[in-house]
């Protein structure tokens, strides 16, 4: 009976029977392909993050009073704790059968000052006068004349546009000395007192040239011969990875194209990006609009970075290129820049082909040493020198913004910069307390006996006078030779395991159940009382190891407010039947 009349009320009810239908089909479609989609990329997305940072299993410090994640949507301190003995927990987890290698690590920031071109080139100036090869120095002289040119006339520009007033009364000493720079007399000087000129050119022009940056660098300290062969998805992009044992820092190359890249150079990778990635017509691309503006008024950037040798050789290609009688650079740097979609892609190619190979295209290259600064925790600045090897990335992930920005520095340069008192700052303690007479003392009534003298007649008394601390001192050499020193030092494995870390990624062998190795892991932790908390690679990852979560968590939102609307026409179709019977 009950079949007949439901089989009756599909014939009489068709609309509202083919809809409940259609919708009961949808959900349970939706329901099966958008599981099917969402293991499918559950799976991809854990391993593109276990095996690119996060390790399966990340531990610290059970004192910690934050909760830890890699990927953070805020830039805020955050106190996770230390590990006094990461090399008793590496041997520990190593032990068990579960785990496959245990990575130590630590994530900070520091500051970087990439300097501007005129800077270096002075640097370059002053490096071939002390060798004294007078054929580059020329050739740079040159050089660094041709850019301070280019500056006063792009001052000249800015006057027409800018409130010249204003700027003159806070850099007014820089702008005179700018100006000082026109007269003849000026460049002569240089054959009889090069070094005046340099300095003068050092302390009072560079300072307005452009290019120089501040940029706040992400990183991951790390056991960088450890991280490297245990993370699969870290890809070697160019140069090499940094030396086992040694200090250096790897840019992450997704990092580097967007921050340490010539800015013109950057935007039309930008505007190539738009144009082929996001397929938005050219025309119809605002942000490309305003990136050609800016790179056609901010042809000096290009221009001051040739020198006169090779200004000519751009110069004639350009007016090949452009068929254009005109000799000034800048203009024809200007022409070439105002491209449409007609010329685009022809001109990005001749700027890579014929221009980049001549200007600084980074303005930290590979090879370059630079100065990461950082406070301690402590309170206390730090500065490090560190050796640029290369860059890299992490494949699966290079086009992710958040795991794009994590640069990688060694551990002991890591421990320095957070505020850990590294074994060359101990050996430097103990050496200036041995040449000062620095002793121990057993009370605070020893202690004023050994600060004042005890009850012993005054020695001798003398006038105080002024002294220089630096007098006859090469700070420059000194620092030279430091930083040398610092870079080709090679720590042994026991030097790096033996400190201080933040976090270490506990890697599982393949045929392991990440909860099954977690279980392992606290057992371990247990009964070693190593004073540890354990996370998955999920929690560790933050928003970003749980967005299959929250997708998933969307899907059966909708699915269930389908099969709502379904119960509710079906229950309204029964009412319906049953009133008309």
């Amino acid at each position: 009976m009950l079949f007949r009349i439901a089989l009756r009320n599909l014939f009489v009810q068709r609309f509202k029977s083919l809809l409940i239908g259609l919708i009961l089909v949808f959900g349970t479609f939706l329901v099966v392909s958008g599981n099917a989609i969402m293991d499918s990329l559950e799976k991809n997305s854990s391993v593109a993050i276990i095996n690119s940072i996060s390790g399966h299993l990340q531990v610290f410090s059970a004192e910690a009073k934050d909760d830890f994640e890699i990927f953070r949507s805020d830039s805020s301190e955050r106190n996770v704790g230390r590990m006094d003995n990461f090399l008793e927990i590496r041997e520990a987890l190593e032990s068990l059968p579960e785990v496959d290698s245990v990575v130590p690590m630590g994530l900070n920031f520091a500051v970087v000052f990439t300097g501007n071109f005129l800077d270096k080139k002075l640097g370059e100036l002053r490096d071939a006068l002390d060798a004294k090869d007078d054929k580059l120095t020329d050739v740079l002289f040159r050089h660094v004349r041709r850019i301070v040119t280019v500056m006063r006339e792009d001052m000249k520009n800015l006057e027409r546009i800018a409130d010249m007033k204003k700027i003159r009364e806070q850099a007014g000493e820089e702008f005179a000395a700018l100006e000082n720079t026109k007269d003849p007399a000026f460049w002569a000087t240089f054959e009889s007192k090069p070094y005046d000129v340099l300095e003068f050119l050092e302390n009072k022009v560079a300072q307005l040239a452009l290019g120089e940056d501040l940029i706040w660098l992400n990183y991951i300290g790390t056991d960088t011969k450890r991280f490297t062969e245990v993370f699969d998805k870290f890809k070697l992009v160019n140069g090499e990875r940094i030396p086992d044992g040694q200090r250096g820092l790897m840019f992450n190359k997704r990092f580097y194209d967007r921050f340490i890249k010539n800015k013109t150079a950057r935007r039309l990778d930008l505007v190539k990006e738009r144009l082929e990635k996001d397929q938005i017509p050219f025309e119809d691309c605002e942000d490309c609009q305003t990136w050609i503006k800016q790179n056609v008024n901010q042809v000096a950037d290009i221009a001051y970075q040739l020198d006169e040798q090779k200004g000519k050789l751009i110069t004639t290609k350009l007016q090949s290129m452009l068929r254009s009688d005109e000799k000034d650079l800048r203009l024809l740097l200007a022409d070439f820049m105002r491209m449409d979609k007609t010329t685009f892609n022809d001109r990005f190619t001749f700027f890579y082909e014929q221009i980049a190979p001549h200007i600084m295209l980074y303005t930290i290259p590979v090879g370059d040493t630079l100065v990461l600064t950082s406070f301690g925790r402590g309170g206390y600045v730090r500065k490090v020198p560190v050796k640029v090897y290369g860059t890299f990335k992490f494949e699966a992930l290079d086009d992710n913004p958040t795991a794009g920005g994590f640069n990688l520095v060694d551990m002991m340069t890591f421990r320095e910069l957070y505020g850990f008192v590294t074994s060359e700052r101990l050996d430097e303690i103990d050496q200036i307390q041995e040449e000062a007479g620095i002793t121990d003392v057993e009370s605070a009534e020893a202690a004023e006996d050994a600060l004042f003298g005890g009850d012993n007649d005054l020695v001798e008394t003398t006038e105080s006078i002024a002294f220089d601390a630096t007098e006859n001192l090469d700070m420059k050499a000194g620092g030279a030779a430091y930083t040398d020193e610092l870079m080709q030092r090679i720590y042994t494995q026991d030097e790096i395991d033996s400190g201080l870390v933040v976090n270490a990624a506990v890697m599982l062998h393949d045929n392991v159940n990440v909860a099954d190795g977690k279980l392992a892991v606290q057992d371990a932790i247990r009964s070693h009382d190593l004073g540890l908390k354990v996370i998955d690679w999920k929690e560790a990852s933050g928003l970003l190891g749980q967005f299959v979560l929250v997708v998933r968590g969307v899907l059966y939102a909708g699915v269930t407010f389908l099969f709502l609307v379904a119960l509710v026409v079906i229950n309204n179709s029964m009412l319906m039947s049953t009133l008309e019977r």
